[in-house]
């Protein structure tokens, strides 16, 4: 397994595949920390109704 000097130079923005390999694989040390990253909007941006703020925010006029 890699120190995790070695895990923090490796990439896997765009390698989904090998991060879940590497989230599974359980041993006498654990991987911790962002294995994977997306860059894509968040969900509430996503959403025109929660593009003001929350649902709780809007109804209750905060």
């Amino acid at each position: 397994m890699e120190t995790t000097g070695d895990l923090l130079a490796r990439s896997f923005a765009g390698d989904r595949e090998a991060a879940f390999k590497l989230a599974f694989a359980w041993g006498d040390e654990i991987p911790v920390g962002i294995l994977y990253l997306s860059r894509r909007p968040a969900f509430e941006h996503q959403q025109p109704a929660l593009r003001r703020g929350s649902l709780v925010a809007q109804f209750a006029g905060t």
